[in-house]
């Protein structure tokens, strides 16, 4: 895994440690840490000012497909190919809880901007959402049509809307996971997207480039 500095695009680290594909990244609010999930079953967290490795911890019984800090850093969310929601402590690396309901690989994990709320994206075509303190389910999002690949959190105005990416065949739509609206279409599998304070929305896919849309165009 290689860390880049984004003004200048020189490299800065390359994270060594993982021992199979490094499936998902993600840098905590702050910027002063990064989780990694890989298909050797594990999630690391490295000092990002280093690049030294702080934790190690076994994500399940199968490949780790997705990562994701709590807003305020305190936890880690990790979903696997086992259909379990891990999460963690992120000052000690204990496991607080496993997460079960989905009848699929979980794809994506997400916390809402307060950190009370935990989402998770699946191939069994749901997004579930948990109640981060608890652990409980409070909602199942059915009838996507398609494998829940990411999943995000924007806030504007005080209200929060969770963005899903559908996959059906070959293509991909961004969607209000609540509604179902669409919001944006690709004719490409898309395999991450992130949205920014300001309202764009940056994709990537599995080719070569990387995407921006500005979201309140389409949603007006």
């Amino acid at each position: 895994m290689r860390l880049w500095d984004a003004t200048s695009g020189l490299q800065l680290y390359c994270l060594e440690g993982h021992k199979g594909e490094v499936t998902s990244v993600a840098f905590s609010s702050d910027g002063t840490r990064i989780v990694s999930g890989s298909d050797d079953r594990t999630v690391r967290v490295w000092d990002a000012t280093s690049g030294a490795e702080l934790l190690s911890l076994r994500g399940g019984t199968s490949m780790v497909d997705c990562v994701a800090f709590s807003p305020n850093g305190a936890h880690i969310a990790s979903g696997c190919f086992d259909r379990i929601v891990s999460i963690w402590e992120t000052a000690s690396g204990t496991k607080l809880a496993h997460l079960e309901g989905h009848q699929g690989h979980v794809s994506s994990v997400a916390f809402s901007s307060d950190g009370m709320l935990i989402a998770s994206g699946s191939d069994d075509e749901t997004v579930r959402v948990w109640d981060a303190g608890s652990k409980d389910c409070l909602d199942v999002i059915r009838g996507l049509g398609g494998v829940a690949v990411n999943i995000r959190q924007r806030l504007k105005d005080e209200v929060g809307e969770m963005y899903v990416i559908r996959e059906q065949f070959l293509e991909s739509i961004i969607e209000i996971a609540c509604t179902g609206k669409p919001v944006a279409y690709f004719p490409q599998r898309l395999r991450y997207c992130t949205t920014t304070a300001n309202d764009f929305c940056w994709i990537g896919h599995f080719g070569k480039h990387i995407g921006i849309i500005k979201l309140e165009k389409t949603l007006n």
